[in-house]
């Protein structure tokens, strides 16, 4: 089933990241740990829409940082977004499989990746490609997720709202459709985020390091801009009703959800993103989640 429409579309991505990378403090962090500089060459693989190849690309003026990902329609919206963002001159963004990686070898200083080896199928190969790629001396590195869930989670103190009680009896039947019809499970092939570090010293790199990246996002945060939060708001909307509409395609969908669920579903998230639009700025409802993601970083060494 193509990615960017049943699992992650370009929108989703886009949501999703916002709350693994939004602060804008751990940017600096990963960019330190990578040791991304001016006037080097990265690349990342499996980029998606673009959303941490961008962050790469801050504080660049004459690398570039290439991004490729095997769904055609990822591609496009990244060059999107990244126009958007200002960095279309220092970003390039390719459709190739990150187990067969359309460059000659030793092209990139770093070659990295956000989420990719626990839904990858043939892991090894990709991490061969990946290795091939990077010059000698270079580094290959991942983000993995600790956890594809939540590790922390509250749903939020909006006490007795019918429509939010109402909203989650509908999203438990969304949910139980989208697993059924499109299981994560037959997405996630790659490998355990727990056996990484040793799968990278395997794998041939030297002097493997790792470091923890906290996350916690949530709308009751005093610490996000209201602008920023008026966008996650508005996007996470769409994303749910494209989601919903796209699902709702399959002959099957019926068997989950009827027409008038579907409906009130859609109407429901309408009101949601309208109260949550009308309370910005509250400091109390604190429906948020968390978790951590690994940062592992391998030296390159070819003989």
């Amino acid at each position: 089933m193509q990615w960017s429409r049943y699992m992650q579309s370009p929108l989703f991505l886009e949501m999703t990241r916002k709350y693994y990378l939004s602060s804008q403090d751990l940017r600096p962090v990963i960019r330190n740990y990578l040791e991304a500089r001016d006037a080097i060459r990265i690349l990342d693989v499996a980029c998606g829409s673009g959303f941490f190849t961008r962050l790469l690309a801050e504080g660049i003026s004459s690398g570039k940082v290439c991004g490729v990902d095997l769904d055609g329609h990822h591609i496009q919206a990244a060059q999107v977004y990244a126009k958007a963002a200002g960095v279309a001159d220092t970003t390039e963004f390719l459709t190739g499989d990150a187990c067969r990686l359309p460059f000659e070898d030793n092209v990139f200083d770093l070659v990295t990746s956000h989420t990719f080896f626990n839904v990858v199928r043939d892991y090894r190969a990709a991490m061969r490609e990946m290795i091939r790629v990077t010059k000698n001396g270079g580094k290959v590195a991942s983000i993995d997720n600790m956890s594809l869930g939540h590790q922390t989670w509250n749903t939020g103190y909006y006490g007795d709202n019918v429509l939010f009680q109402r909203l989650r009896e509908l999203e438990t039947k969304v949910w139980t459709m989208y697993q059924s019809l499109c299981p994560i499970g037959s997405q996630t092939l790659g490998i355990s985020t727990s056996e990484v570090p040793r799968f990278y010293a395997l794998a041939g790199l030297k002097k493997v390091r790792i470091y923890p990246l906290g996350r916690a996002f949530s709308l009751s945060n005093a610490a996000m801009p209201e602008e920023e939060k008026r966008g996650f708001i508005q996007m996470s909307h769409d994303t749910s009703v494209e989601k919903l509409e796209i699902f709702r395609e399959s002959e099957k969908a019926g068997e989950y959800l009827t027409d008038g669920e579907s409906a009130e579903y859609i109407e429901l998230l309408g009101r949601k993103r309208d109260y949550l639009l009308a309370t910005i700025g509250e400091n109390e409802i604190w429906e948020w989640h968390g978790g951590a993601n690994l940062l592992t970083v391998g030296n390159v060494e070819k003989r």
